[in-house]
């Protein structure tokens, strides 16, 4: 039986090369095996790619050469560069198709529409580099933090800062919970969850090491890892201040640096089923299966490939099914005109507006 495409995963890594895999489902008797399949390498940064984003068509990688390169993963061609940013760009992520959020050591933080890829707006308002922008489920807002020290809400509706929170501390990361109920603020070895309606920390787990990515598995736990080997699962209780570990276990032999969750997509997969996907200095991104009703049961390691190369971010993109793709097949042989026009502004790259 001909293999399966069940996702599409991104990963960059310190060397400057972008890899591209396809995570195929081959059935036997033996059961469901998965392996991971190369798709593509690209060597187009000169600098450590420090970001991945992907959606259903685009991928963006971020790098230390201030750059924000663009790829059509429908096409399988380079689109080009934004060079908004003057400095290492460190966050990328889109909201639906149509735009997509970065923000730099610049301390800046930009808002692209992806049909041109025309800058929209620009949000200014930190004082040092932006370390981590997470844009809420509904679209309507995002938070940033940054090296000055502050928590910042965004009203993406008005294009502008809603309010500052000085949290006196360089965070790290910040993310929403599926639900956009609760949102984490990383710092160090500090996990602190917020509730939205209250805008305070509800609770907090202290790690051992520090935390270099984290993820909501379901709306109330969280996976956290970092410079040791081990992953950590972390349950948000209502009417406790402290985050409980719901299980720990060990997955590379070298810091974890990206972690993404995604709907198990199997064939033969349950609703409560979530894959876990590990990259790490160690040079091995891997997958892992993990029952949230069995959540304390240690996680099956589905695939494992090893990319040679010091691993530093991830990005994941849903196969498209066979009906939709064939279904754009026929859109894009009725548009195909208009599209090209489309796509090569977007070949030549973006100069960067002179300074006065």
């Amino acid at each position: 039986m001909a293999a399966h495409m069940c996702l599409q995963v991104f990963a960059g890594c310190y060397e400057r090369t972008t890899f591209g895999y396809d995570l195929l489902e081959n059935e036997s008797e033996d059961g469901c095996q998965y392996s991971f399949k190369g798709r593509f390498t690209n060597n187009a940064h000169t600098g450590c790619i420090k970001s991945l984003a992907a959606s259903s068509r685009h991928l963006a990688s971020g790098s230390t050469d201030e750059l924000v390169n663009l790829y059509d993963l429908e096409k399988n061609v380079e689109l080009g560069s934004l060079l908004q940013h003057d400095g290492s760009v460190t966050s990328l992520s889109y909201h639906d198709d149509g735009h997509m959020v970065s923000g730099g050591e610049d301390g800046v933080i930009c808002i692209w529409g992806t049909k041109n890829w025309e800058c929209m707006k620009i949000l200014k308002g930190h004082k040092d580099a932006v370390n981590s922008v997470a844009v809420h489920p509904s679209g309507k807002i995002a938070l940033s933090v940054s090296k000055d020290k502050t928590l910042r809400t965004w009203n993406l509706l008005k294009g502008r800062a809603a309010y500052t929170t000085n949290i006196k501390k360089v965070s790290d990361i910040v993310l929403w919970s599926p639900d956009g109920q609760l949102y984490a603020v990383i710092t160090n070895d500090l996990v602190e969850i917020y509730d939205i309606t209250t805008a305070t920390v509800c609770c907090s787990y202290k790690s051992n090491v520090k935390i270099l990515s984290a993820c909501f598995l379901t709306d109330r736990v969280l996976v956290t890892a970092g410079e040791g080997e081990m992953i950590s699962l972390l349950k948000v209780n209502d009417k406790k201040t402290k985050l409980s570990q719901l299980t720990e276990f060990k997955a590379h032999e070298k810091r974890i640096k990206s972690l993404k969750c995604v709907n198990a997509r199997g064939s033969k997969s349950k609703q409560t089923e979530k894959w876990l996907l590990s990259a790490s200095s160690d040079g091995f991104l891997k997958i892992w299966c993990i029952d949230t009703e069995k959540i304390t049961d240690s996680p099956v390691l589905l695939s494992e490939v090893d990319s040679k190369a010091r691993l530093t971010c991830l990005a994941v993109r849903q196969a498209p099914s066979v009906v939709s793709e064939e279904k754009e097949t026929s859109q894009q042989t009725t548009k195909r005109s208009t599209e090209s026009k489309t796509d090569d502004t977007v070949v030549k790259k973006k100069k960067k507006k002179s300074k006065p």
